[in-house]
């Protein structure tokens, strides 16, 4: 499958991802040390901290991302702000799907893969529903914005979801 890059969406600069980064690791520190007490909500939707290894250094990358429950399972968005790339966790995932999941004073290990197109199209209006800002950074871009499934690793087997869109 070639994979065509993306031509419109928010152009990233070097403050631009020296921010986000900055940003990033301060609201990770902040979650982690108040066991998501503080910054672990967003609009009424739960941040949780996915940790992923980075794929050229190996190290473990934690990113701050809105969260929404599929029963044990989490759902990510990788919006990247409605950027023509795609975020750097996503890339991270790709690589290697084994993630830790910090979910407040809690974590624990799961597997994770990028929906169908299929799964995405029947889970984007309820995604839109939590956090309405995934539709106008979807319009920003001509990348299809990819959702990130999230199992934990003592249900990776399950034979069905009970919750669906």
């Amino acid at each position: 499958m070639t994979l065509k890059k993306a031509r419109r969406g928010r152009t990233d600069n070097a403050l631009l991802r020296l921010v986000q980064r900055f940003s990033t690791r301060a609201h990770s520190r902040l979650l982690r040390l108040s066991n998501g007490r503080w910054g672990g909500d967003l609009g009424g939707n739960p941040v949780l901290v996915p940790t992923t290894t980075g794929r050229r250094s190996g190290k473990p990358r934690d990113t701050p991302l809105i969260g929404t429950p599929d029963g044990p399972d989490w759902l990510f968005v990788a919006s990247n702000g409605g950027s023509a790339g795609d975020p750097d966790w996503l890339l991270n995932i790709r690589a290697n799907p084994s993630v830790s999941l910090a979910v407040g004073a809690s974590s624990s290990r799961g597997v994770a893969s990028e929906l169908s197109t299929e799964e995405r199209t029947l889970w984007w209006p309820r995604l839109v529903r939590h956090y309405r800002a995934y539709q106008s950074y979807q319009d920003k871009t001509d990348r299809q914005i990819a959702v990130v499934r999230v199992v934990p690793s003592s249900t990776e087997n399950a034979p069905d979801r009970e919750e669906r869109p």
